[in-house]
């Protein structure tokens, strides 16, 4: 997935891939910020935390602001990532909805 953000026009990682930092839904994860300058030549800056599953599910976060703004809103995105949890009871009603909708 990274490589194919990486090579998107006006990607700049501004932080290197770390695997340390973040946790969702109490798993490990791995994360990277980066500054993306998009068609109306704002500049945002993303922050983008991915895990997978033993049993396959994909969780992810994402975090946008306009580069301005993203430091001040930092501390308040990672509060919310930190409250993520997820119980086997929530993932299976989302597929099932998920997959009804995909019928």
């Amino acid at each position: 997935m990274i490589d194919s953000i990486k090579s998107a026009p006006n990607f700049k990682l501004l932080q290197p891939i770390e695997c340390i930092k973040y946790t969702l839904n109490k798993l490990h994860t791995c994360s990277y910020v980066a500054s993306i300058k998009m068609e109306n030549t704002k500049t945002y800056n993303t922050l983008e935390i991915l895990s997978i599953s033993s049993n396959g599910i994909e969780y992810s976060a994402h975090f946008i602001a306009s580069n301005n703004l993203y430091d001040v809103f930092l501390p308040s995105a990672e509060y919310m990532v930190k409250s993520i949890s997820m119980t086997p009871e929530i993932v299976t009603s989302v597929l099932n909805v998920t997959s009804a909708r995909n019928r």
